[in-house]
């Protein structure tokens, strides 16, 4: 097996080479406007949007409902969104904001 490829690597360590590559190449592309940090007021309320517009929610409740009864997937989803909002709140800012630009720049070039 050759040791330089990502296979010999564990996996965060070949998603952490990947994801600080992309975020280079991205950065280099963006205009420097674009590389400003968000406030985090501003993306909390993007986040709140999302929420109430996208219905993960009501179908992870769904799904946990078949799989472990309506009692316990309330108690289930109300656990794993605790987890996820203390993921969400941990997260680098300025990590995120170059995810959103690589995702944007993807986006636009999926458009040309």
């Amino acid at each position: 097996m050759n040791s330089n490829s990502s296979w010999g690597q564990l996996p965060s360590t070949a998603a952490r080479g990947a994801a600080e590559t992309a975020a280079a190449t991205a950065a280099e592309q963006q205009p420097t406007a674009a590389q400003a940090i968000v406030d985090a007021a501003v993306c909390a309320e993007v986040a709140q949007r999302i929420q109430q517009a996208d219905d993960f929610w009501q179908h992870l409740e769904t799904a946990a409902a078949v799989d472990v009864g309506p009692q316990r997937a309330k108690r289930f989803v109300a656990a794993f969104k605790q987890a996820h909002d203390k993921k969400v709140q941990e997260a680098n800012l300025e990590q995120a904001d170059q995810l959103v630009a690589q995702i944007f720049s993807a986006l636009q070039e999926q458009q040309e």
